[in-house]
């Protein structure tokens, strides 16, 4: 196998479930947060905590074993530029 062929692909397969993450919680972050009974002052924290730490906060999503497909959830739902994602 090719390694630059093997690391393009395991760089679009992370992209493309992150994608998938971001967008459960861009479209159903709403739904979502409604059965854990999230109030509407704590998503708006969320979407504050995303527009000023948003680059910080995915960094260390993606790097923590476990948190990183919450972190993507919470940045689709509080309705992070996908650019910046």
């Amino acid at each position: 196998m090719n390694i630059v062929t093997v690391l393009i692909l395991v760089i679009i397969a992370d992209i493309c479930g992150d994608t998938l993450y971001y967008s459960i919680g861009r479209w159903g972050g709403a739904w979502i947060f409604k059965k854990i009974n999230l109030s509407q002052a704590r998503l708006e924290s969320l979407r504050l905590h995303f527009l000023n730490h948003g680059g910080k906060t995915i960094a260390l999503g993606k790097i923590s074993h476990g948190l990183g497909w919450p972190t993507m959830v919470g940045a689709g739902s509080a309705r992070m530029h996908y650019g910046y994602f």
